[in-house]
């Protein structure tokens, strides 16, 4: 579960937290930048914290032999464009050969639809949560995607037990 460095709030103690507000950036070095300033402890969020250190210091010593988990296609469950798998194992070799990073190829053991299933559950239901009032506003909800409203309806029917 994803605990604390983007401070969240709107999230009672220990409720489980299946995404995190994150942010884009050009470079390694303006992400740790960023997150030097957004990442950290709040006291209203109690599973929230601090870094070690300051992000932009780790960067200029990053680990000896970084680790990877590399699930590539999650054993032919998951169909890629075309030149996009071969490309992400070269780079896995570049990480290793460039980084001397341990790069650990996995076997998934949970089938890939049983996966997809848990996981539109749980975000249709954390949906739902967030977005009820928009939902319940029918002016508002015209201007939802048609996916939100598919995903905050699928909530709404499985925490109502449906």
């Amino acid at each position: 579960w994803d605990r604390g460095l983007m401070p969240d709030p709107s999230i009672s103690a220990g409720e489980v937290r299946i995404s995190t507000i994150g942010c884009l950036a050009r470079s390694v070095t303006d992400i740790a930048l960023l997150l030097d300033v957004q990442a950290g402890a709040h006291p209203h969020d109690a599973d929230s914290f601090g870094p070690e250190r300051p992000f932009s210091e780790a960067v200029l010593s990053p680990p000896q032999s970084p680790r990877v988990a590399w699930l590539s296609d999650f054993g032919g469950a998951y169909a890629y464009e075309a030149g996009i798998l071969p490309l992400c194992e070269a780079a896995m070799r570049l990480m290793a050969s460039k980084l001397n990073a341990i790069i650990t190829p996995l076997t998934p053991t949970t089938p890939a639809a049983s996966l997809w299933t848990a996981w539109t559950t749980l975000r249709s239901q954390k949906m739902a949560a967030n977005y009820n009032a928009l939902y319940d506003d029918p002016q508002k909800r015209a201007l939802l995607k048609p996916e939100a409203v598919w995903e905050i309806e699928m909530g709404r029917a499985t925490q109502a037990g449906g």
